[in-house]
């Protein structure tokens, strides 16, 4: 009877081993998956930071004086016709 209750005993021993390993495992698992997960937020966290920074980035109109260069633009294509008595050769400035 001893002898049986000693190698119950020993099996319980080893089941309980197998779990705590395998609980162990899966500790380790959670713990590498929060750390990826850490890293993907601080990622995206910086990601957002510039994307932010890009669209709230003043707007200056010095780069859009455009007003010479459209006329320019436009008499090159559209020339004047000289036959039309309308036109005077010139487009208002």
């Amino acid at each position: 009877m001893m002898r049986k209750e000693q190698m119950e005993k020993e099996v319980l021993e080893k089941e309980k081993k197998v779990m705590e390993k395998k609980h162990a495992v899966r500790v380790n698992q959670l713990i590498q998956e929060t750390m990826t997960a850490r890293e993907e937020a601080v990622k995206l966290t910086s990601r957002v930071a510039y994307l932010e920074e890009l669209l709230n980035t003043p707007k200056s109109d010095c780069e859009t004086q455009t007003d010479e260069v459209e006329r320019e633009f436009y008499l090159r294509c559209n020339p004047p016709d000289p036959s039309d008595p309308n036109q005077s050769g010139t487009i208002g400035r």
